[in-house]
């Protein structure tokens, strides 16, 4: 990962957007999409690509940006789309996209000189905000994460840069909601936050009931390693019992499923606040562990698709309806 630090790499995220232009050629790669059957949207939209033109030919090359799994591949395609854009809204998806890339290769001060004219919207807020974290610009979170602040990975990162300022008390504030929510894609890394704000603050047996939650919910995350060394500096340190409860039998909308779980929370970033609340949950898949983007939780199969039929078809996601169980959600 270069200079790139830890808790960056965590929090990598990727913007996923909903259909794109009209047309009967883009319904159908959309169709293709809610299927899940992204290879076949790829072969299929470079097939129809030569029958698009202007803004709906920069709609569709955006759409292949997204489809295409070859780093150099997808970046031509958005640098032809930036060519035939009209829609300011098209425009500025675009560069939020090429700033994903900029971001991925560690180029964050391309991601800032790309990405300053257009601070004001959420996306693009949160994707300074990765790139001032990963540059140590800790002091400019807040304000540049304004936008994007009722989102789980702007409040952890300002919860992150006010424990790297000396301020336990602020950062706490900030972690401890997200926290107690129990189902946001980055709550590994707001454990361990937590942990180290209680630690600080010599609140021992609530640093060491966080820091258990965090080994005990995810023992294969980064964060359960990272967190010893704190552990170890609490005197006595012992692990309390942790009582999960049974998982219920639930309905959710899975809107994604990916093999790594990097590309899972990089998938569930880009979702809109407006779904929440979401959540990543590994199943055993035929060549491994697979990792669901999972909406709501709903009593019954039918209860999910007419809200599914209500919330997500007009933005143009996809789903399946899906079994879960709400205590392995993460």
């Amino acid at each position: 990962m270069g200079t790139r630090s830890w808790f960056a790499a965590s929090f990598v995220v990727a913007l996923v957007w909903p259909a794109l232009g009209a047309g009967a050629g883009l319904e159908e790669i959309q169709e293709l999409r809610r299927h899940l059957r992204y290879d076949q949207a790829e072969l299929r939209l470079g097939m129809l690509l030569p029958d698009f033109e202007g803004e709906e030919r920069a709609q569709a090359l955006l759409l292949l940006s997204q489809l295409d799994t070859d780093p150099r591949e997808a970046r031509r395609h958005l640098t032809d789309a930036a060519r035939f854009a009209i829609q300011p809204a098209t425009r500025m998806r675009i560069e939020i996209e090429l700033a994903t890339h900029d971001y991925a290769r560690g180029s964050y001060r391309a991601v800032q000189s790309r990405l300053r004219p257009l601070e004001s919207d959420p996306q693009a807020a949160l994707w300074l905000g990765l790139a001032a974290a990963a540059l140590g610009e800790t002091a400019t979170l807040p304000d540049v994460l304004a936008p994007a602040a009722r989102s789980d990975l702007a409040r952890a990162l300002t919860g992150w840069a006010a424990l790297d300022t000396g301020h336990p008390d602020t950062a706490l504030a900030r972690l401890a909601p997200v926290a107690a929510e129990r189902k946001s894609a980055v709550l590994p890394s707001v454990l361990l936050w937590k942990v180290r704000a209680e630690a600080e603050l010599g609140q021992r047996d609530a640093a060491l009931a966080t820091g258990a939650e965090l080994r005990e919910r995810f023992p294969d995350a980064p964060e359960s390693k990272l967190v010893q060394s704190t552990l170890d500096e609490l005197q006595g340190w012992a692990t309390p019992q942790v009582v999960t409860p049974p998982p219920s039998d639930r309905f959710g909308l899975q809107v994604g499923a990916f093999e790594d779980r990097g590309n899972a929370l990089r998938f569930r970033a880009g979702l809109p606040p407006a779904l929440d609340p979401v959540t990543i949950q590994p199943v055993a898949g035929d060549r491994g562990a697979l990792y669901r983007v999972v909406v709501g939780s709903f009593e019954s199969r039918e209860a999910a698709e007419t809200w599914a039929r209500a919330q997500l078809q007009p933005l143009g996601y996809s789903w399946q309806a899906v079994r879960i169980e709400e205590a392995r959600a993460r």
